[in-house]
C-alpha cells in the first residue's frame, strides 16, 4: 500500500498568465478576451510560437495616463518573404482582462531592432510615450557584407499618444551621410523639461580603432522636432548632435542621467577589440543562433564616466573585473560590478563633483545582466538574469544545430566529445526594502522550471496594477525546444512568498514511501501536517525548517523488522544443548554471534541464512569420546597378574574381550560397566593351592620325583595365549622365569623334605649310595622340567609370530 500525503494549496506565484494569441502573420482586428487566474495559473501560455529560434528583443512600460501598459517586441520573420526584424506593439489592461493584436510601427521592410521604450507619469510631455530603435536605412537581399550591415545602422524615434493610442505621423531618423558610420544602442532620459536622446556611435565601421562616442539629440514629441544645445547644422543643413563621450573602443551599453547640472553618460567599454561590425552581422545573420551562456559574456571591461561633454573619463569598476550598466526607469546611473549594485551621485565636496555609493549587495547572483524595477519614483526590485547548470531529464540536445550529449558524469560533450559548460537561465528577484535601505533576494525563481533558454532579455516592469508585468521569448530543452513569446504577469504578494520549493520535494519523498514498510510513520505525517503555507521570504527559514523537519523524520523511519522466528527457534534448541558434550561447539556458538538483529524485512533472506547457519552448525555436532581411563586402568591392573598362580583366569580374559573401543561420551555408563566388569573380574580370582599339592605328593617316598615333576607341572599356567590377551611374549618370558623360580624353590624344598626324611628315616651308616642316587633322580628331573618348559615357550613363541604374519 503507498500512501499519498495530499500537500496543501501550493500557491504558485508562477504568473497570471495571459492568454493572447497565436500570430500567424495575420493581425487581428478585435482585442483578445484574456483569463485572468490571481497568481493560481501553472499553465504556460503565449503570444506567439516560433518552431525554430529567431531574432527578438522585448520591452515593457505603462502608458501614461491610462490603466494600460504597451508591450514592445522586435522580432524576426521570413515567412512573408521580408528577410528583416519588425518592431510590434501591444496593450494591455489587467481592467478590462485583454490584449491587444500586435500592431506594426513601421513597415519599410527594413531591419527594426534594439528598441528602448521611454514613458513619464508626469504631465511634462503631455502623457506621451517615446520609442527608440536601431533601423537599418536599406534592404538586406543576403549580398552584404559585415561592413555595409554596420554602416547602414541609424537611429529612428516615434511618439505615442497615450490618450489616444495614436502615433506620431512621422518617425525621425538620425542622418548620417556616410555609410561607414554606424549608430546604435539608443537610450531616452529625461533632462530638466527636455526629452534627451542619446546613441552609440562608430565614426568608422572598417577602421574602429578608438572610433566610437555617444552623441545625442534633444527631442520635442509635441512638434517632433529634435534639437540642441546649439542647434549648429551641417554644411546640408542637418542637425550637429551633441558629444558626450569619444575616442573610445567599442561600447556595448550606456545610460544617461543629470550630474551637477549637465549631462553625465555611463558606458561599457571593451577592452578585447570587438567589432560593431561583428556584432551587428551575428545580429541579422546569425540571428537563428541561441545565445548560450560563455563565461566571456562576464568578460573583463571597462565601466566608464564621462563627463563635460566626455572632456572629463574616468573608469569607476574595479580593475580587471566585469562592469555593467544596470536598466532601470529612474533617471540615475546605477551600474554592478564585483557582487554589488552602485550608484554615481553627487558629491559637492568632491573635485570632481560626483561619488559612488553602493546600493545593494547582489553576490549570492554575482555576475549578470541586472534591472531595476521601481514604483513611484523609487526602487522596489532588482532583477538578475541568472545562469545555473543544465537539468534536464534528456541525455541529448540539439542547440544551434550542435548536437550534444550528456556523459556519465553528467557533463555536456559536444560533436568533437570536447566538454561544453551548457547552462539553463531564469530570472532571480531582490525585494529592495526602502526602510532599512538593503536589497534580499527572494526565495522564489520568477519562471522556476529547469531547461529553460531565453533569446532575449526578459521585459520586466511594475504595470498599473502594481503587478510585475513579465513579457519573454523562451524554449524549454525539456519540451521540443521551440520558442514561444510569453507574456506574464505576477501579485508582489505571490513573488514576495516563501520558496516552498524544498518543503515540496518532500513532501513528493513521502509519498512515494508505503508506510507500512515502516515501524511507526506518524513522525513523517505530524511533520507534513505541521506545514503553514502562508509565509513571505522574511520567513524562509522557518519554511525551510519545515522542509528539513520533513526531511529528518524521513530520515530516522525504520524499516519494519525482519522476521526473527526461524533463528529465535534454532536459538533454542542450542539453549537446550550441553557444549562439554561437544568437540566441536565452536562452530555454533560462531553462527549463534554472527545473529544480527538489527535487519528489517528487506534483508529477510539475510536473516533466514542467519537461521540456517546454526541449523547446520547443530547438525554437524559430534560427541566427544567416552574416558576410557578406569578401563585402561583395569586391563593395565590385570596384566600384572600371574594367570597361572590363579584357578580359573578366564573370567578376567573374557572381561577384558568384551571391551569395545569408540564409545562416545554419551556412552560413558557403558564404558564404565566394563571397566567395573573387569575389575570384578579380578576381584573374584582365587589362587591355587600348591603347598597342599606338594605335600599330597610327598607322602609316598618311591614315587616323591615323579610326584615332584607332577607338582611342578600342575603349578605352571596353563591358559593359552591365543584366547588370551593380556598374554604377550614379554609374559611367556616372565612365566618361563617364574617357572624356573617355582622349580628351584621345588628342588630346595624336596632337597630338604629328603634330607629331613633321611635324617628321620635313615640311621646315617656311613653308605653314600642312596645320596648319590637322589642327587641323579634330582638333577634328571629338573633337566626334564626345565627341557619342558622351553618347548613350550618355543610354542608360543611360534604361534605369536604366525599370528603377527596373520595380521600383516
Amino acid at each position: 500500500m503507498r500512501i499519498t500525503v495530499k500537500k496543501k494549496e501550493k500557491k504558485n506565484y508562477k504568473s497570471v498568465k495571459l492568454v493572447v494569441f497565436v500570430l500567424v502573420f495575420v493581425l487581428l482586428v478585435n482585442t483578445v478576451p484574456v483569463k485572468v487566474s490571481a497568481a493560481e495559473s501553472k499553465e504556460d501560455v503565449y503570444l506567439m510560437y516560433y518552431g525554430n529560434p529567431d531574432y527578438c528583443r522585448l520591452k515593457g512600460a505603462k502608458l501614461p495616463g491610462t490603466s494600460s501598459d504597451l508591450l514592445l517586441y522586435s522580432w524576426y520573420m521570413d515567412s512573408d518573404g521580408q528577410d528583416c526584424a519588425k518592431l510590434y506593439w501591444s496593450g494591455s489592461s489587467e481592467e478590462y482582462a485583454n490584449v491587444s493584436p500586435p500592431t506594426e510601427i513601421q513597415d519599410d521592410k527594413t531591419w527594426d531592432m534594439d528598441p528602448f521604450l521611454f514613458t513619464d507619469l508626469d504631465d511634462t510631455f503631455n502623457n506621451n510615450m517615446i520609442i527608440t530603435w536601431t533601423d537599418a536605412n536599406k534592404k538586406f537581399d543576403g549580398t552584404e557584407t559585415k561592413d555595409e550591415i554596420a554602416g547602414s545602422m541609424r537611429i529612428s524615434v516615434r511618439a505615442l499618444k497615450s490618450s489616444t493610442i495614436v502615433f506620431s505621423d512621422k518617425i525621425l531618423t538620425v542622418t548620417k551621410e556616410s555609410s561607414d558610420v554606424s549608430a546604435y544602442n539608443s537610450h531616452i532620459t529625461k533632462f530638466g523639461d527636455k526629452i534627451l536622446i542619446t546613441w552609440v556611435v562608430c565614426s568608422d565601421v572598417k577602421n574602429d580603432d578608438r572610433a566610437y562616442g555617444i552623441e545625442g539629440l534633444y527631442y520635442d514629441p509635441d512638434t517632433n522636432k529634435f534639437s540642441s544645445d546649439d542647434n549648429k547644422t551641417d554644411a546640408k543643413g542637418n542637425l550637429i548632435p551633441m558629444v558626450f563621450a569619444e575616442s573610445c573602443n567599442y561600447i556595448s551599453n550606456h545610460t544617461v542621467a543629470e550630474l551637477n547640472g549637465s549631462v553625465a553618460v555611463l558606458y561599457e567599454e571593451a577592452v578585447d577589440g570587438t567589432h560593431v561590425s561583428d556584432v551587428m552581422y551575428d545580429q541579422v545573420k546569425q540571428r537563428d543562433k541561441v545565445s548560450l551562456y560563455s563565461p566571456d559574456e562576464f568578460k573583463n571591461n571597462k565601466v566608464k564616466l564621462a563627463v563635460n561633454n566626455g572632456k572629463n573619463v574616468d573608469t569607476v569598476n574595479l580593475p580587471d573585473t566585469y562592469g555593467s550598466i544596470v536598466e532601470t526607469d529612474l533617471p540615475e546611473l546605477i551600474y554592478y560590478c564585483n557582487g554589488k549594485i552602485k550608484e554615481i551621485g553627487t558629491d559637492s565636496d568632491s573635485t570632481s563633483g560626483w561619488k559612488i555609493e553602493e546600493l545593494a549587495d547582489v553576490s549570492k547572483t554575482g555576475d549578470a545582466r541586472y534591472s531595476i524595477l521601481s514604483k513611484d519614483g523609487s526602487m522596489q526590485y532588482i532583477t538578475a538574469r541568472e545562469y545555473s547548470p543544465l537539468k534536464i531529464d534528456k541525455s541529448e540536445i540539439t542547440l544551434n544545430g550542435m548536437k550534444y550529449t550528456k556523459s556519465s558524469n553528467g557533463k555536456w560533450m559536444d560533436e568533437q566529445n570536447k566538454e561544453q559548460d551548457i547552462r539553463q537561465e531564469d530570472i532571480r528577484l531582490y525585494y529592495y526594502n526602502n526602510t532599512t535601505g538593503k536589497a534580499e533576494i527572494l526565495p522564489q525563481k520568477l519562471h522556476g522550471k529547469d531547461g529553460v533558454f531565453f533569446m532575449a532579455q526578459p521585459s520586466i516592469f511594475i504595470n498599473h496594477s502594481g503587478m510585475l508585468d513579465v513579457t519573454w521569448f523562451y524554449a524549454n530543452a525539456n519540451e521540443n525546444m521551440s520558442f514561444g513569446l510569453y507574456h506574464t504577469t505576477y501579485e508582489q504578494q505571490s513573488v514576495q512568498k516563501a520558496d516552498y520549493t524544498a518543503v515540496n520535494e518532500a513532501i513528493d519523498k513521502v509519498n512515494a514511501l508505503n508506510k507500512n514498510d515502516y515501524e511507526d510513520f506518524s513522525a513523517v505525517t505530524d511533520a507534513v501536517n505541521a506545514v503553514e503555507y502562508d509565509k513571505d521570504y522574511t520567513e524562509q527559514e522557518t519554511v525551510e525548517g519545515h522542509a528539513k523537519a520533513i526531511e529528518k523524520a524521513i530520515k530516522a523511519l525504520k524499516l519494519r523488522s525482519a522476521d526473527y522466528t526461524a533463528v529465535d527457534e534454532a536459538l533454542t534448541k542450542v539453549k537446550g544443548l550441553d557444549a562439554d558434550l561437544y568437540r566441536n561447539f565452536s562452530d555454533v556458538t560462531v553462527a549463534v554471534d554472527a545473529v544480527d538483529r538489527d535487519k528489517n524485512f528487506k534483508e529477510q533472506a539475510e536473516v533466514d541464512a542467519m537461521a540456517a547457519a546454526i541449523e547446520t552448525a547443530i547438525q554437524a555436532l559430534t560427541y566427544k569420546d567416552a574416558d576410557y581411563t578406569t578401563v585402561d586402568e583395569a586391563i593395565a591392573k590385570a596384566k600384572t597378574l600371574d594367570v597361572n598362580l590363579y584357578k580359573d583366569f578366564t573370567a578376567v580374559n573374557v572381561a577384558i574381550d568384551a571391551v569395545v573401543r569408540g564409545k562416545n561420551i554419551k556412552e560413558q555408563a557403558e564404558v564404565d560397566a566394563m571397566a567395573k566388569a573387569i575389575e570384578d573380574a579380578v576381584a573374584a580370582l582365587e589362587l591355587k593351592s600348591a603347598n597342599t599339592k606338594t605335600e599330597t605328593n610327598n607322602t609316598n617316598q618311591g614315587g616323591a620325583q615323579s610326584e615332584t615333576n607332577n607338582a611342578s607341572a600342575t603349578d605352571a599356567p596353563s591358559v593359552s595365549n591365543a584366547s588370551n590377551p593380556v598374554n604377550t611374549q614379554s609374559e611367556a618370558s616372565d612365566t618361563s622365569e617364574e617357572a624356573e623360580d617355582t622349580l628351584s624353590e621345588t628342588s630346595d624344598e624336596n632337597e630338604e623334605k629328603g634330607s629331613s626324611r633321611t635324617e628321620d628315616k635313615s640311621p646315617e651308616t656311613g653308605d653314600d649310595s642312596n645320596l648319590k642316587l637322589w642327587i641323579t633322580l634330582f638333577f634328571l628331573s629338573g633337566s626334564g622340567i626345565v627341557c619342558m618348559l622351553q618347548k613350550k615357550k618355543t610354542t608360543k613363541n611360534e604361534k605369536i609370530r604366525i599370528n603377527k604374519k596373520k595380521r600383516a
